[in-house]
C-alpha cells in the first residue's frame, strides 16, 4: 500500500517490518492448508466459509494488482518500487536477521517438542495452545505500542527528539517470529475429539 502514496509521504518502515513481513509470509504460504482443517473434515466449513486458497489467491492478486496500478500511473518500472524509503543499513543491523531466524526456528523447535497431545497425537494440547493465545495477544500490544510511538507520538515531534526504539524492534520482530515459527508446524487433525474415550481421533 506504501507504493499507492505520494512520494513526499511515505513513511520511512523499520527494516525488521520487511525481514518480519517475508517470514510471517512465508509461514502462511507454507502451513496454510495443513494447520488448518479443511472443508470436509471434523464436519465443519471452511474458515471464513471461503474456498479452499482463497485467502493465499487474494493477497497474491492484490499486490500483483498494486504493482500493475503502480506502472500504469507512472510508466516507469524504476518507479513502481522506488518510492519507498528503505532504512539506511548500519554495521548493528547486521545481526537482526540472525535474531529473526533464530526466533523463527526456536519456535518451529518448540512446536515440535510440546506440541503434541498426550499419546503422541499430532495436534497441539489446550495448555500450549494457550501458550500461543498468549504470545499473540502480548505481540499484538507491543505493536500498538510501537505503532502509538511512531505514527502518533514521533511526528509531533522535531528529528532530533524522535524516539528511537532499535532494542525493542528486535524484541517484537523476534516475539512475532517465534509465534509464527510455532503455528508454522501445527498439524491438522482430521477425525476429532471422541467425548465417551475422552481420546482424540486421527487419521494421521
Amino acid at each position: 500500500m506504501l507504493t499507492l502514496m505520494p512520494r513526499d509521504k511515505v513513511p520511512t518502515v523499520p527494516l525488521y517490518l520487511y525481514y518480519v513481513l517475508f517470514l510471517c509470509l512465508g509461514s502462511f504460504f507454507s502451513a496454510h492448508g495443513h494447520s488448518i482443517a479443511g472443508a470436509g473434515l471434523l464436519g465443519t466449513r471452511s474458515p471464513l466459509y471461503l474456498p479452499r486458497g482463497t485467502l493465499r489467491a487474494l493477497i497474491v492478486l492484490g499486490f500483483l494488482a498494486i504493482l500493475g496500478w503502480k506502472y500504469y500511473t507512472t510508466r516507469d518500472w524504476n518507479a513502481v518500487l522506488g518510492d519507498l524509503k528503505l532504512p539506511e543499513i548500519e554495521p548493528k543491523d547486521a545481526v537482526l536477521p540472525v535474531v529473526l531466524l533464530g526466533a523463527f526456528f526456536a519456535g518451529v523447535i518448540l512446536s515440535r517438542i510440546f506440541g503434541r497431545a498426550p499419546g503422541g497425537v499430532r495436534i497441539a494440547p489446550p495448555w500450549f495452545q494457550d501458550i500461543l493465545a498468549w504470545l499473540a495477544l502480548i505481540d499484538t500490544l507491543l505493536l500498538g505500542v510501537a505503532v502509538i510511538v511512531y505514527a502518533v507520538i514521533n511526528p509531533g515531534l522535531s528529528p532530533e527528539r524522535r524516539i528511537e526504539l532499535p532494542h525493542y524492534e528486535m524484541f517484537l520482530g523476534a516475539v512475532t517470529c517465534l509465534y509464527f515459527g510455532d503455528i508454522s508446524c501445527q498439524f491438522t487433525w482430521r477425525s476429532g475429539f471422541h467425548p465417551a474415550s475422552g481420546r482424540w481421533r486421527t487419521t494421521a
